[in-house]
């Protein structure tokens, strides 16, 4: 099977999140209505856009979740990041027992 080198590639990656220039940015509404509607639309209690810079995640948009950043280290998105196969938990109440 052959990996997309783009799915590898953590400094470009890092690079295009930079140049987007949008850390630590204040939320934007077209980035609330994404997770209003998802949220809705699937019927889950929290719903985010998140992104990962080297050190932590951080949302753009949040609903129903506190914060607003996290260590990468603990984030979903970063064991996604590293892997190919689907991050499938039992309970994100306790992640790292479930993985």
């Amino acid at each position: 099977m052959m990996i997309d080198a783009r799915l590898t590639d953590e400094k470009g990656r890092l690079a295009a999140l930079h140049a987007l220039d949008v850390r630590d940015t204040e939320p934007e509404a077209p980035f609330e209505r994404i997770t209003a509607l998802v949220k809705s639309i699937l019927g889950v209690p929290i719903t985010a856009v998140s992104l990962i810079d080297a050190e932590r995640q951080w949302w753009k948009s949040r609903q129903s979740l506190d914060g607003r950043e996290t260590p990468r280290n603990i984030s979903f998105c970063t064991h996604t990041i590293k892997s190919r196969a689907p991050l499938t938990l039992r309970s994100a109440a306790s992640p790292f027992r479930s993985l």
